[in-house]
Formats: structure tokens, C-alpha cells, sequence
């Protein structure tokens, strides 16, 4: 049986890889809150967070992904904040898409898609992360390739 900080060891292990592979800061992992922070601007907080922590699952006890972006409040019109989320969650679209290869278990395809400058559409993202939810990942990496 696995201690508690065994347990911790393994998470952090499996955030730190995750976050070395998407770019972003892993933090939390020893408080129980897994997450992993991208930089932006410092009124802006972007990270990806893990709501089914722990999974119970030894190859994957992180679970998937949710992207979460704050922005400080400044006295600007809510419309404002909107479209700098907006922005923000933009930027997020190839971590999230990695995660989810990630957390599929496709670490080779989650590398490719961080390496990959190209654009990513939103038919394209909804292609590949629906193969990689439905374990399909040869479909998923030929859809990306495509």
C-alpha cells in the first residue's frame, strides 16, 4: 500500500512531466491542488486545474483538465474582461490540446502538438480531442497531421 507521501511523489512526478511538456509552471501538487500555471501578464492568472484529483488510477492521477483565467480587476467595462479571457483562453488552446492527448496517454502526439507552430482551428481541436476521448489515438494523430 502506498503512503501518503508516496502518493504526493507520484503526483508531483506525473505534474512536473506534464508541465514540462505544455510549457507552464506545475504547481500544488503537495497541497492537493494540482495545477499547472502559463505566464501572462501579471493582472492575468491562467492555469490548467484537475477537478477529478485524485483518479484512483495509477497510470493517469491527475484526470483531465480545466482551463481557469482571472483577470484583476481594474475599473474596466465587463466587456473588457470578457474579451481578455477570451484572449487568454485562446492562448490555451494547444496546452488544452496536449492535456487531453496527455491524459489519453499519448505522450509522443502530446509533444507533437506543442511543437507543432501551425494554426489550430476549432474543428481541428474538436477532431483530435474527440479521438483522444474515445481512445482512438492513431485517428487522433493522423487527424492532427492532416
Amino acid at each position: 500500500m502506498e503512503t501518503t507521501s508516496d502518493l504526493i511523489r507520484a503526483v508531483k512526478a506525473q505534474l512536473d512531466r506534464w508541465a514540462e511538456i505544455t510549457g507552464g509552471s506545475a504547481w500544488g501538487a503537495d497541497r492537493g491542488m494540482p495545477r499547472i500555471y502559463f505566464g501572462s501578464r501579471r493582472d492575468v492568472r491562467a492555469f490548467f486545474d484537475f477537478p477529478d484529483f485524485p483518479t484512483g488510477d495509477a497510470g493517469d492521477l491527475l484526470g483531465g483538465a480545466r482551463a481557469n483565467v482571472y483577470v484583476e480587476d481594474c475599473g474596466q467595462h465587463p466587456n473588457w474582461y470578457k474579451a481578455q479571457r477570451a484572449k487568454v483562453r485562446a492562448s490555451l488552446q494547444r496546452p488544452g490540446l496536449a492535456l487531453c492527448a496527455l491524459h489519453a496517454g499519448a505522450e509522443d502526439l502530446a509533444r507533437e502538438i506543442m511543437a507543432d507552430d501551425g494554426d489550430l482551428d476549432g474543428a481541428l481541436i474538436d477532431e483530435v480531442s474527440s479521438h483522444l476521448v474515445n481512445g482512438r489515438l492513431a485517428e487522433a494523430a493522423e487527424a492532427f497531421r492532416d
